[in-house]
């Protein structure tokens, strides 16, 4: 089983990933209003395009304080 770590350096050193049975998309969104709840959130999707930038949109600097 791959670690959350694993798997994040995986995506950071741009390899692929590879599934059996249904294709699944990945997507990341970013931004400075996400809360913890919102991981659980159905779909996910609904809140990663609400408060944040898909992934390869431009995302501005955060606001003072924000992480």
């Amino acid at each position: 089983m791959h670690t959350h770590e694993a798997i994040f350096d995986a995506m950071e050193r741009k390899w692929v990933y590879a599934t059996t049975g249904l294709r699944m998309t990945v997507r990341f969104c970013g931004g400075w209003d996400f809360k913890a709840k919102d991981a659980n959130a159905r779909p996910p999707t609904n809140v990663g395009y609400a408060k944040g930038v898909p992934m390869g949109g431009d995302l501005t600097n955060g606001p003072e304080g924000k992480a």
